[in-house]
């Protein structure tokens, strides 16, 4: 919980440092998130992460996709083990996310993107910048499933992510229509 907190603070790692108690980092922390995470800068870890992520899903190929995949994947458990105070730290994933559902993508990276956006559908703030998000995150996950263009996908795989993109819509489908 404690490094959830310190990666989601805002937070440089010398100034974590210096505050030495994770703990009261993370108190501190939580209260700011609820004022307005976007003005806060990020943690030097979550920002690499997210340059990974964004490189990786530019580019084509076996290494970068694995690259997209561990990414997503640290992001999902981040956002799985994150207080919902913390959540609307994860606005920043939205500028990035339109690129990890684009059709030379991997059906499991598309798939774990998914699976992120249900966790962040938990916060109404987030679900309503899903919603209203320039990048149209709805609109490509659409065409990515209808189009169906990874061909080394089982059916089964298929219908996994069919079944996710159902229980997302439905998560928001129960959203508040506005910002909380």
């Amino acid at each position: 919980g404690a490094v959830v907190c310190l990666l989601l603070s805002g937070m440089g790692t010398e100034a974590a440092a210096r505050e030495g108690n994770l703990v009261q980092t993370c108190a501190d922390t939580t209260s700011a998130s609820r004022e307005d995470a976007h003005d806060q800068d990020q943690h030097p870890l979550l920002k690499m992460l997210l340059q990974l992520m964004a490189s990786s899903s530019a580019a084509s190929g076996h290494f970068q996709a694995s690259v997209l995949g561990l990414c997503l994947k640290v992001l999902v458990k981040l956002a799985e083990n994150a207080s919902s105070d913390l959540l609307p730290r994860f606005s920043c994933v939205f500028p990035v996310l339109p690129q990890c559902l684009g059709s030379a993508l991997p059906l499991p990276c598309v798939l774990l993107a998914v699976e992120l956006l249900s966790v962040l559908l938990d916060h109404d703030s987030l679900a309503w910048q899903l919603c209203s998000h320039p990048g149209c995150l709805l609109l490509r996950l659409y065409m990515y499933i209808t189009s169906r263009p990874d061909r080394t996908a089982s059916e089964t795989q298929w219908l996994q992510l069919e079944q996710e993109v159902v229980w997302l819509l439905a998560k928001l489908s129960v959203q508040s229509p506005a910002p909380a």
